[in-house]
C-alpha cells in the first residue's frame, strides 16, 4: 500500500472492474477479497469519524461505491436485515430494510443493489432511491451462511437448492439484472461457501470438493471443469487473477491421524 496526501493508507490498484465487491464472511467475492476501486477518504491517525451503533453482530460487511458512499450490510445472523448507505462523513443517505433473512453478501451493479433472501428469493433495489425494482423466486430454497453473490454484464449470480429439502446449496443460477428472471441454471454439488469470480465472459467458482468450474456468464454453459481428487475437501473459494491469467484454489487431501491429545491419545 502507499499513502495519499492526507496520510491515509491507499491499497494497491485492484484488477479493473465495473463495481466494488462486498467481502463475505470468508473474505472472497468477485476477483478480489472484498474490495472497491473507490475510496472514502478519512484520516486514520485521527479518531473514528462516525460509529454505526445499531448494526452489530457477525457478517456485517461494507463496500464503497463510485460516489464514495459507504454501504453497510447486515447478512445472515445479524439482527439488522438490510443495508445502510452513508456518505463518507457518516451521514445516512439511504436505508433499505429486508423483512426476511439475507442469506448472502449482496452485489451492486447496473444502478441496483441485489439481495439473496431466505426461501430461494432474490430482490433488486435502486441504489439512488431505495425503491424495490423486483423480487423473484429463483430456486426452491437457498442455504445461508457465508456465500456471496456477483453481478456483471447484466447477469446476477446466485446459489440455491435444487430441492427444498436439500441441506445446502447445490446449484448456480444466472438471473437477468433488469427483471430477476432466471436466465440459466447449472447443477453443481456442495456449495456452502460459494464465492463466484467473473473474469471477462467467464464465471469461475469452486465447490467444497475442490472441483473448479468455468461457465459462460451469458448462458451458464460450462467451458471447462477441473475435477477434484477423490476425498478432497475445500472451503469452496477460488481466486482469479486476471493479470496473471491464473486461478488459485486449495483443497485438503485426506490425512491420517498422528495424535488426538488431549482426547485420550498420545
Amino acid at each position: 500500500s502507499s499513502c495519499c496526501a492526507m496520510g491515509c493508507p491507499r491499497r494497491m490498484a485492484p484488477e479493473p472492474s465495473s463495481a466494488g465487491h462486498w467481502p463475505s464472511k470468508l473474505c472472497g467475492v468477485g476477483q478480489f477479497p472484498g474490495s472497491s476501486p473507490h475510496v472514502a477518504p478519512s484520516d486514520l491517525a485521527a479518531s473514528p469519524y462516525f460509529t454505526v451503533a445499531e448494526c452489530s453482530g457477525i457478517q456485517l460487511t461494507p463496500v464503497i461505491d463510485a460516489s464514495n458512499c459507504i454501504w453497510i450490510c447486515g447478512a445472515f445472523r445479524n439482527w439488522f436485515r438490510g443495508v445502510i448507505k452513508l456518505d463518507f462523513s457518516g451521514i445516512e443517505v439511504l436505508r433499505i430494510s429486508i423483512k426476511d433473512q439475507i442469506v448472502a453478501t449482496p452485489a451492486i451493479s447496473c444502478g441496483a443493489v441485489f439481495f439473496a433472501i431466505d426461501f430461494g428469493l432474490a430482490a433488486a433495489y435502486s441504489v439512488d432511491t431505495g425503491e424495490k425494482l423486483w423480487t423473484r423466486k429463483y430456486a426452491p430454497a437457498s442455504g445461508n451462511d457465508a456465500w456471496s453473490m456477483a453481478a456483471n454484464q447484466g447477469v446476477v449470480i446466485v446459489a440455491g437448492k435444487s430441492k427444498e429439502t436439500m441441506p445446502w446449496n447445490d446449484s448456480v443460477y444466472g438471473l437477468a439484472a433488469a427483471t430477476g428472471d432466471v436466465v440459466w441454471h447449472f447443477q453443481s454439488t456442495l456449495l456452502i461457501f460459494f464465492t463466484p469470480s467473473i473474469v471477462d465472459s467467464a464465471l469461475i467458482f469452486s465447490d467444497m470438493t475442490g472441483t473448479l468450474t468455468s461457465l459462460r456468464v451469458a448462458d451458464g454453459v460450462a467451458s471447462w471443469q477441473d475435477k477434484a481428487r477423490v476425498g478432497c475437501r475445500s472451503t469452496g473459494q477460488a481466486v482469479a487473477v486476471k493479470s496473471l491469467s491464473m486461478i488459485f484454489v486449495t483443497a485438503n487431501r485426506p490425512g491420517k491421524r498422528d495424535w488426538n491429545a488431549p482426547y485420550g491419545g498420545q
